[in-house]
């Protein structure tokens, strides 16, 4: 996860990636979730 984020951060792009491991959502800058089939934002983390 690092290398994917460094190299988005370098190159300016985004990567989206889906996952049920909540251990992965320090590594995000937005997190949005599905629930019952409707999109929700969180707040970025800290």
């Amino acid at each position: 996860m690092e290398l994917i984020r460094s190299e988005m951060k370098a190159r300016d792009t985004a990567a989206i990636i889906v996952t049920h491991d909540t251990r992965m959502t320090h590594y995000a800058d937005r997190i949005v979730r599905i629930v019952d089939g409707r999109l929700g934002a969180e707040p970025v983390p800290a």
